[in-house]
């Protein structure tokens, strides 16, 4: 083959290839315009999450649940809270003094407050506070103080630094209204209940995505 025969052959490869990446690049702009339509308001519905959050509306009104109180809270804020909103409260001498336990949900909560811990043995508040944990595998320490200053946080590491790598989260708050949100917060979104809910809705929000999105089908045409 001669030079020129060689430059031909070179000039219709560089032709294809253009060619190609021209078409290429004509696809590519086709499914962004086809993207953006398909994701317009008017053609793409949102029903499903409008039934999902009426669905969670219509679950946190009507929930409620087993609690389990020691004596010393019986007459709590908390605990008259949780029975306004209709928690069946069990009165217990058998669980530790501060404790609020949710049996159905699995999970537990001990109540301290700042000028309590601060004015008894480190030590003791600790030993206290480790028999809590090794009773109940998912365990919650509400650390309650008007104001959160040098003293209190100094508290709350210390305590963290004594049960680093336990199961004790530490939930420092303010007030008893505080307490009360926190705690049905948890206890919510631990709830048997709950759970199905929650799993249910993200199956119900795998499968409309990916019968309606137009990226997946972009990605399933590749």
């Amino acid at each position: 083959m001669n030079v020129t025969s060689h430059d031909c052959v070179l000039q219709q490869q560089l032709s294809l290839d253009i060619t190609t990446d021209e078409t290429r690049t004509r696809n590519a702009v086709a499914n962004l315009v086809t993207m953006e339509e398909t994701l317009k308001p008017s053609t793409y519905t949102m029903q499903p999450e409008a039934e999902m959050v009426t669905q969670e509306a219509t679950l946190t009104e009507s929930w409620s649940t087993t609690v389990i109180t020691s004596r010393s809270l019986q007459d709590h804020e908390v605990i008259a809270s949780l029975r306004n909103q209709q928690h069946k409260i069990r009165v217990s001498d058998a669980v530790l003094p501060g404790s609020i336990i949710f049996p159905l949900c699995g999970i537990a909560f001990l109540l301290e407050t700042t000028e309590e811990v601060l004015g008894s043995e480190r030590e003791v508040v600790f030993d206290r506070i480790q028999q809590f944990t090794s009773i109940h595998r998912n365990s919650f320490l509400l650390i309650v103080a008007a104001l959160h200053g040098p003293e209190e946080w100094d508290l709350m590491l210390s305590i963290q630094d004594r049960f680093l790598g336990s199961n004790l989260k530490i939930i420092p708050t303010h007030n008893s209204v505080e307490m009360v949100k926190r705690i049905l917060t948890i206890a919510k979104a631990t709830s048997k209940l709950h759970i199905e809910t929650i799993r249910d809705r993200l199956i119900q929000a795998k499968d409309y995505i990916v019968a309606n999105s137009p990226v997946w089908k972009i990605l399933d045409e590749i």
